[in-house]
């Protein structure tokens, strides 16, 4: 079963889509996601979806916490 996509989730994708690569900083800013904490589950739940497709690694994730 597939998990739904917030809002929120979905236009990260598609910016992420539009610029290639952004810092989690940058995306943290720009949806204002909060403390660190929620910066790194937001991401962690959307790697499952943008791994895939060679939009970020494991390593971009880890390397930005």
């Amino acid at each position: 079963m597939k998990k739904q996509l917030s809002n929120r989730d979905e236009q990260i994708l598609l910016l992420l889509k539009k610029f290639d690569f952004m810092t989690r900083d940058q995306l943290s800013r720009y949806f204002n996601l909060g403390k660190k904490r929620n910066k790194n589950r937001v991401l962690h739940n959307l790697s499952s979806i943008y791994h895939p497709f060679g939009m970020v690694t494991k390593r971009f994730i880890t390397s930005t916490i």
